[in-house]
């Protein structure tokens, strides 16, 4: 055991010795450092550089909620598949603006409360998943009124 041990050892001196590392200076220190921060800035500029060139593009849907009921609107929510949004209050001849990602596909629904404190809700058109393009909501006063213009569908 103790042979081989020493065996291991003598051996591994040997190796050291002939494979020994430069002694860091403060000049390669230095050259280290601009190495490494080259390597960072080609790196960088690689990256932009593929995504410019793959086109990194995400299908969105924009949407404008309009209150032409012609009396403030509260608790106005547009569903659509897998979430929703919304405001609490949209005051008379008002615009909402939102954008979003459709996950999964189904139907849209408007709901609101008038200035009466009625609740209304109207249903709206099916989205599917990767949809993109405008979504206008005009809420009345009993109705919503839709209007989708989607892309490559």
């Amino acid at each position: 055991n103790a042979f081989l041990f020493d065996w291991i050892c003598s051996d591994a001196n040997k190796m050291r010795g002939s494979f020994a590392p430069l002694r860091m200076t403060a000049k390669n220190r230095q050259l280290q450092m601009r190495s490494a921060a080259l390597r960072g800035a080609v790196y960088g500029v690689v990256c932009v550089a593929l995504l410019a060139a793959t086109g990194c593009h995400s299908a969105y849907i924009e949407a404008v909620v309009k209150n032409a009921s012609g009396a403030p609107v509260s608790l106005v929510e547009v569903d659509y598949p897998s979430a929703s949004f919304g405001r609490g209050t949209l005051s008379a001849g008002a615009e909402y603006h939102y954008r979003f990602k459709v996950l999964g596909s189904g139907a849209t629904k408007a709901l609101w409360t008038d200035a009466s404190h009625h609740e209304h809700s109207t249903p709206g058109p099916t989205l599917k998943e990767g949809d993109e393009g405008r979504m206008t909501v005009t809420v009345g006063a009993t109705s919503a009124k839709w209007d989708l213009a989607l892309k490559n569908r």
